[in-house]
């Protein structure tokens, strides 16, 4: 059951975390603020899977140190192979759904059909690195409080997700450009 709930957490912080970061971009860029993403809450579910995929895969191996001298490479090399990890989830994330409604990268420098580029892709590294060395380790601590106003907030934070998810194959997606 912990090992649910930690991965339910991580999950949902890392689909909040992408929403922040989503809505941050856009005030910067356009100087506009929107609710991105397909559903009303403020979480991007793609964020969510790509923390998953991301932690499933390379939490463990992050302390193991790859030395080039006296110089360990690891978070290089572990930068490098979260991006492409990232750039694949969201290439595939693309064929998924009508990508066009959420983001279109064809404006963008070495982009792939609009679906994938460059600096995006860059960034979602970056933020990969953010999530493994920081934001999974307190969401460790998070998941391992006993406090049951702080579960029950959980479940409570979850539920909606749910909620909102579900509620798409009613309604229509939320999201505008």
């Amino acid at each position: 059951m912990k090992f649910l709930k930690r991965y339910i957490l991580a999950f949902l912080i890392f689909a909040i975390c992408g929403w922040l970061y989503e809505e941050f971009l856009f005030i910067v860029e356009d100087h506009v603020l929107v609710n991105r993403g397909s559903l009303f809450g403020p979480w991007l579910p793609i964020y969510g899977f790509g923390g998953l995929a991301v932690i499933l895969l390379f939490y463990k191996c992050k302390e193991k140190k790859v030395m080039i001298g006296k110089v360990n490479i690891r978070p290089i090399i572990l930068f490098f192979e979260t991006t492409i990890i990232c750039v694949l989830l969201e290439l595939i994330a693309t064929y998924i759904i009508d990508f066009r409604t959420l983001w279109d990268y064809s404006d963008k420098f070495m982009n792939f059909e609009g679906r994938i580029a460059l600096i995006p892709g860059l960034r979602f590294g970056i933020l990969a690195l953010f999530g493994l060395y920081y934001v999974y380790p307190f969401v460790i601590k998070l998941a391992n409080v006993k406090d049951k106003k702080i579960n029950f907030l959980y479940l409570l934070i979850f539920t909606l997700f749910i909620i909102d998810a579900l509620a798409r194959i009613w309604l229509d997606n939320n999201y505008r450009m």
